[in-house]
């Protein structure tokens, strides 16, 4: 691949005018045009004028079959899908067997959870947790088979011993947690042992000093909208600086990684992306190549209607907890905080140029 401009993810400046030499499924020189030898023999990709750059990861995902091409067109060669069905270990194997095209898919176990309004004890897919024990008992039935999945996704309403229970049998499989957080805040997961937190969830918990403000959220949560992002925003405009501080330190000491999402509570509801985002999804939309993305998923890929609908006083505390949010984040990156790159893609993201849209962000 010859003339391109190569990042090469290292935090090396940008190699202007570049050749990259590839020998079967390996990269074996990098450099200059002119300071590496290009074999006579071999097939040339003119790339002047453009940028090369090793393949994109989504770290959140929801596998919808309709995906695999989208993830490619926009460079994301891997993802993590944040729980796995039937479907999606199926599709896993045909991409890595090389039978259909498509990004390495990283796999999660059905979420572990202590309630839902929806769930029930007696749910055969996705069983309540009611003790330590069947949470360790879930976890070794995660790692056989052929799922055998990558990570362990736990979901809301988790007692911390079931959390730690979770943590210490997934650990000892070699395998991480990760964690969309309800009525445990991030600081007690953190301590507990998990690895990684889907959506920032937890973290307006553990920072909100008022305890009227944090008896509220946790109602949220109940009612099982923990991440209803206008909610989520709002109540991050009450977060404490002070505790922020303490937060950010412990997650770094206790090396637990964070997926803000922030293209999903930024895309609906901060209004400067609003007009560009929905213009630029329109297009996309209208677009006959991309019919197969099924109606229903195209309609809601454009519903940007709801930050219009909201009162002015929620706008202010929608603004303002989004730039907490992302002063957080900033800090959290600053002080050695492991941030991970996801966007939930699912039913109301696009593949793909979600990403794009997280990495700007």
């Amino acid at each position: 691949i010859k003339g391109g401009t190569l990042i090469d993810g290292t935090g090396r400046p940008p190699l202007a005018n570049s050749v990259i030499v590839i020998e079967g499924d390996r990269i074996t020189a990098v450099g200059e045009q002119g300071q590496v030898s290009i074999p006579p023999d071999a097939r040339t990709i003119e790339a002047a004028g453009k940028f090369i750059l090793p393949g994109l990861s989504d770290m959140h995902i929801h596998w919808q079959e309709w995906m695999p091409e989208l993830f490619l067109a926009y460079g994301v060669t891997s993802v993590v899908d944040l729980e796995s069905g039937e479907w999606t270990l199926d599709q896993r194997d045909l991409i890595s067997d090389g039978r259909m095209k498509g990004p390495r898919i990283f796999t999660a176990s059905h979420s572990l959870f202590g309630r839902l309004i929806w769930d029930s004890p007696e749910s055969s897919i996705r069983p309540v947790l009611t003790s330590p024990e069947m949470a360790r008992r879930q976890i070794r039935s995660f790692g056989s088979g052929r799922a055998n999945y990558n990570l362990t996704k736990i979901y809301t309403e988790l007692a911390p011993d079931h959390l730690e229970a979770i943590t210490e049998e997934s650990h000892a499989l070699g395998r991480n947690v990760m964690g969309h957080l309800g009525s445990l805040d991030a600081r007690q997961a953190a301590r507990l042992g998990i690895d990684g937190l889907a959506h920032g969830s937890g973290i307006a918990l553990a920072t909100i000093a008022d305890p009227v403000k944090a008896r509220e959220l946790r109602s949220f949560v109940r009612l099982g909208i923990a991440v209803d992002y206008p909610f989520f925003l709002m109540y991050h405009a009450y977060t404490d600086a002070a505790l922020m501080e303490e937060l950010i330190e412990l997650l770094v000491e206790e090396e637990v990684a964070v997926e803000f999402e922030q293209v999903n509570t930024a895309g609906r509801w901060v209004p400067e992306n609003i007009e560009k985002w929905s213009a630029e999804d329109t297009r996309l939309m209208q677009n006959p190549d991309l019919q197969y993305i099924p109606a229903s998923t195209r309609d809601r890929v454009l519903y940007y209607q709801p930050y219009y609908q909201l009162s002015d006083e929620q706008r202010r505390l929608v603004a303002e907890g989004y730039l907490k949010r992302r002063d957080f984040l900033g800090k959290f990156a600053q002080a050695g905080g492991k941030v991970l790159a996801g966007t939930d893609s699912a039913s109301f993201l696009l593949p793909g140029i979600s990403l794009h849209r997280e990495l700007e962000l």
